[in-house]
């Protein structure tokens, strides 16, 4: 077995096979074993390097069923249990990294070689306190989440963690009568085109009296609602189809998502695939075929 580290994770069996490593989540929790090859992992840190966004609700849990799932691709013998965490065994051979440094030029020596090291070492001093700093916030900003009454509908919304829920919330704000309609949400967004008529001249063009933060808040949850809703994908590929730029095809899509979460928003209830109609005749339409 060999674990590719320099790019991408990946992992490549004996026979030269490509490992099948799973998802995001639980390719990070490879990585944080991998960075402490041989040392003990406690759970908690594995929980904070890879859920800082958004706990899960049983994170041990969580935690052993990546390892688990890790274990078959892996080994047994190399993905061990200690107390309270777990250890990755990796030799030499089976790193790209170790083979990347054997073969990397002799480094500075001397005065200059000194110098340099004290200079990297205290960079990544900084670095980690930052990491550290970030993380605290993170979780801060987590708990306020969970405290508004409103968190858990922007939480409910596909792809949207603790940042970007709380962005949403906190442009879209708590004051129902600020937006009366969803198109008076639409509008202040700039993801509803400005149309403007003058005698039998009409013109439709794009909104740029808007709120930016929240038209930019809008459009990057919309954007991205496409690699975890089926419809979402659907409608953003048959925009792109007909011509339209990735903008506009974001802009579009982030005005209907806006239709549906200002209904969820007045009626201080979470999204519900079940009762996103346009998904459920989607999906039906594709399990008849």
């Amino acid at each position: 077995m060999e674990l590719l580290a320099l790019g991408p994770l990946e992992g490549r069996a004996d026979d030269g096979s490509k490992l099948s490593l799973g998802g995001a989540r639980r390719r990070a929790v490879l990585a944080t074993l991998l960075i402490r090859a041989g040392e003990s992992v406690a759970v908690d840190r594995i929980v904070e390097d890879v859920w800082a966004d958004k706990i899960p609700a049983n994170p041990k849990r969580a935690v052993q069923v990546a390892i688990s799932r890790l274990r078959t691709q892996v080994g047994a013998e190399r993905l061990l249990s200690r107390a309270n965490g777990y250890v990755l065994r990796v030799g030499p051979d089976e790193l790209d990294t170790y083979r990347h440094l054997e073969a990397a030029p002799a480094g500075l020596s001397g005065a200059e070689g000194d110098a340099r090291s004290a200079v990297t070492l205290a960079l990544v001093a900084v670095v980690r306190t930052l990491n550290s700093q970030i993380k605290g916030l993170n979780r801060l900003l987590d708990e306020l989440l969970d405290q508004h009454p409103d968190g858990h509908i922007f939480r409910s919304l596909p792809r949207c963690g603790t940042i970007r829920a709380a962005t949403l919330l906190a442009e879209i704000g708590d004051c129902r009568a600020r937006f009366p309609t969803p198109e008076a949400l639409a509008s202040l967004a700039g993801v509803a085109p400005s149309t403007r008529t003058s005698g039998r001249h009409r013109s439709v063009t794009f909104r740029w009296s808007s709120n930016t933060r929240l038209r930019n808040a809008l459009c990057d949850f919309a954007g991205d609602t496409r690699n975890g809703n089926e419809w979402a994908r659907q409608r953003y590929d048959s925009l792109r189809a007909d011509g339209k730029s990735h903008p506009h095809a974001e802009r579009i899509l982030a005005r209907t998502w806006t239709q549906i979460i200002w209904r969820c928003w007045q009626d201080h209830v979470p999204y519900d695939p079940t009762r996103h109609r346009a998904l459920q005749r989607l999906q039906q339409q594709r399990g008849l075929t």
